[in-house]
């Protein structure tokens, strides 16, 4: 079982978001990602993590404190099972995305048919990925200006999340 953590109303207190998995069985030790980010950005996704067919964990993250080094904020996440990154994708403007609250969380990430994942965020941009090579910052295949906000869920009825 995987819990994503967010954050504060308001991005208050020294929070970091996270994931932690637990055996169903309640047995074992926990494991966890924590967002390598001095606070915030929670993974507060209002649809959930998802799990693909291979097992991996995507997660999006929220805006963090960063305006210098990337930490991972405002970003889609590919975890291993035992919660380790494998790979990420973040828009060229995360540091614009941080300092307005403007989190690619806000939406959860989709897998879609062709190896292709989508993202979308409060910006209102939405962005195609290659699910086999994120790109890491930078690297979707092509984004497009589409709302004015982007909240909730996006996929098909029946997806796992």
């Amino acid at each position: 079982m995987y819990v994503p953590f967010g954050g504060l109303t308001g991005d208050c207190g020294p929070y970091k978001g996270a994931v932690v998995s637990s055996a169903t069985s309640g047995r074992g030790a926990l494991r966890s990602y924590i967002v390598p980010t001095s606070r915030e950005g929670g993974i507060w996704t209002p649809s959930g993590a998802l799990i693909d067919s291979a097992g991996s964990l995507w997660v999006t993250t929220g805006n963090t404190a960063s305006s210098g080094a990337f930490d991972f904020g405002n970003a889609v996440v590919k975890l291993t099972s035992v919660l380790r990154v494998s790979d990420y994708f973040a828009p060229t403007d995360w540091i614009a995305l941080n300092a307005g609250d403007v989190d690619l969380g806000s939406v959860g990430p989709v897998l879609m048919s062709g190896g292709r994942a989508f993202a979308a965020g409060k910006a209102g941009i939405v962005y195609l990925l290659d699910r086999n090579k994120l790109g890491h910052v930078g690297g979707e295949v092509t984004s497009k200006h589409v709302c004015s906000r982007a909240f909730g869920r996006c996929g098909t009825p029946g997806s796992r999340r």
